[in-house]
């Protein structure tokens, strides 16, 4: 699965608890893509820790002018490159905590055809 994790610029805190949320209790690997919408409380250190912690299997995008929400998700996503790209791309927010097993409910879901939205936790 592709996530697209979108970021205020103003949270640097909450996006790294909502990374090793998402990676502690994810069954699966997914490419994940990081936007960072707006620069404003992002040191160079907290960009180039997070690009170091992404490594080269994930994008770090860095928009230094805020251009909002739904523009940094399709930033995000047309982002992602064509050879890794899956069937299903999912948008999260950086304020979100993924319970146990997150993705392994939503693969199910949509392999169920359910149409999967709403917040984490």
């Amino acid at each position: 699965m592709n996530i697209v994790i979108i970021t205020s610029g103003k949270r640097p805190e909450l996006l790294a608890q909502t990374l090793n949320s998402m990676v502690a209790h994810a069954i699966g690997t997914h490419h994940h893509t990081i936007v960072i919408d707006g620069y404003e409380h992002y040191t160079v250190d907290d960009c180039n820790r997070l690009d170091t912690a992404l490594s080269n299997a994930h994008s770090l995008i860095i928009n230094r002018d805020p251009q909002g929400a739904s523009a940094s998700r399709n930033i995000g996503a047309s982002s992602i490159p064509t050879y890794r790209r899956q069937k299903y791309v999912m948008f999260s927010d950086d304020d979100c905590y993924y319970c146990p097993r997150w993705d392994e409910s939503i693969e199910m879901s949509m392999q169920l055809g359910l149409v999967v939205s709403g917040h984490a936790h």
